[in-house]
């Protein structure tokens, strides 16, 4: 199972001196490495948010509706240049972020976990 460790380490580009020896702290470390992969996609999903979810300034009220740019955006005087994508209701981006934030959660605590257990 080191040995498998060591591999999976060298292929990542990470060095260790030494391994602990106990089969939790390789159950650990493939947790951890489990939702490591699934917080880079939510990074990424909250990087890409940014791009379709509605401005704070264009509250409205219509949490769940789906609404044009200008009719979800109102403004009293000037011209309003949005960025031309249709934006996701507020309440549909705001489940997207928690879940997301609950990834990242999990991986900083798996990697709380391990480091402090077994490193």
């Amino acid at each position: 199972q080191r040995a498998a460790w060591a591999v999976e380490d060298a292929i990542a580009g990470v060095w260790v001196a030494e391994y602990p020896q106990s089969m939790a702290a390789r159950r650990a470390y493939l947790q951890f490495r489990f939702f490591e992969y699934y917080y880079d996609w939510a990074v990424i999903v909250i990087f890409l948010l940014g791009f379709v979810e509605v401005p704070l300034w264009c509250y409205n009220g219509a949490e769940f509706t789906m609404m044009k740019p200008h009719e979800r955006c109102h403004v009293e005087e000037g011209v309003l240049m949005l960025s031309g994508f249709h934006y996701l209701p507020p309440g549909y981006t705001l489940i997207v972020e928690f879940l997301c934030m609950i990834l990242v959660f999990l991986k900083l605590r798996a990697e709380q976990r391990l480091q402090k257990r077994f490193f």
